[in-house]
């Protein structure tokens, strides 16, 4: 009998199991993020293996929707307090903006 040949993916995203194992991998990752690493560096290795890990935990487990322009623009400008006319400077003029 062959052994089941798992993707290097598959095999990696497998790692990382739980939603607290993520949450401290991202917290080691973004403290080496502020080192300024190069290859060279002794932590170059820890910090892109923790790039790889978290970026396939995310794929799995946060799919976003794609948001559209124009809603993404009215919840800025929501949060903002912005208004329609705010955008007249932007954009050239009242007619443009409605």
């Amino acid at each position: 009998m062959e052994p089941i040949e798992e993707s290097p993916a598959s095999a990696i995203s497998s790692l990382l199991k739980s939603n607290e194992e993520y949450r401290e991998l991202l917290a080691e990752f973004t403290s080496l993020v502020t080192l300024d690493l190069t290859p060279e560096s002794p932590q170059y290795d820890r910090f892109a293996l923790l790039a790889v890990l978290i970026q396939e935990y995310e794929a799995r487990n946060f799919v976003f929707e794609p948001i559209d322009a124009v809603d993404a623009i009215l919840h800025h400008m929501d949060q903002a307090g912005l208004q329609p006319k705010d955008l007249i400077p932007y954009l050239g003029s009242r007619s443009k903006v409605s």
